[in-house]
């Protein structure tokens, strides 16, 4: 009998939801982690007696399969918007004659072409004035507006001007700010526009046309 009301104290338990706190609390880690696992430091020293900072300063991957360290030095450039020109201590990537061989020079085309093919976006350009962005010139124009665009004759190549007037005509026209100090910015915008909605699926058959 006791088990019997035992069994019925199980069946009638409902467990409560408890929604534990959690304390976000920022830190700057003291080293920089390894990829992978966690290091242990467990690092067997250089016969010269050299530290290598293993982890600390120079990238230490736990696997069997290093990363390629010209194509990871450019990938960190390609991240680092600020990153211009080519550094003092830059080393200049190249296979020794008796080392050349058609796998490893295929290897480098692959991992070079790896590293395109993962940059799904496009290039990042710094304006040195504020800019619209490409969503913003995208909405539809005021319906008194297209319909005066509709019924004026728009600009094109055969227009009498220079080729800097003609493209501020047009940056007016697509509401594109422009300045008289750096218009090549002003027309780097109009041709992102351009290819943003030729690249749509909606206005991509009409931009092409």
């Amino acid at each position: 009998a006791d088990a019997r009301e035992l069994f019925d104290f199980i069946d009638r338990y409902r467990p409560r939801d408890v929604d534990p706190p959690a304390d976000l609390k920022p830190f700057v880690p003291d080293f920089q982690p390894a990829v992978g696992d966690i290091d242990e430091f467990v690092k067997i020293p250089r016969p010269d007696g050299v530290a290598d900072e293993l982890g600390l300063r120079v990238l230490d991957e736990p696997k069997a399969t290093q990363s390629d360290p010209d194509v990871l030095r450019l990938k960190l450039r390609r991240g680092d918007p600020g990153a211009t020109g080519v550094a003092d201590d830059a080393e200049v990537p190249s296979i020794e004659p008796e080392d050349l061989t058609a796998e490893k020079i295929n290897a480098w085309i692959e991992s070079v072409n790896a590293l395109h093919a993962n940059d799904e976006d496009e290039a990042v350009v710094e304006y040195s004035h504020d800019m619209p962005d490409l969503e913003t010139l995208m909405k539809p124009f005021e319906p008194e507006v297209e319909e005066a665009l509709r019924a004026m004759k728009l600009p094109d190549e055969n227009l009498d001007v220079t080729p800097e007037h003609l493209a501020k005509l047009m940056c007016g026209i697509l509401d594109i700010p422009v300045y008289d100090d750096n218009i090549l910015e002003s027309v780097h915008v109009m041709f992102s526009l351009y290819l943003e909605f030729k690249n749509h699926p909606k206005f991509g058959k009409a931009a092409g046309g």
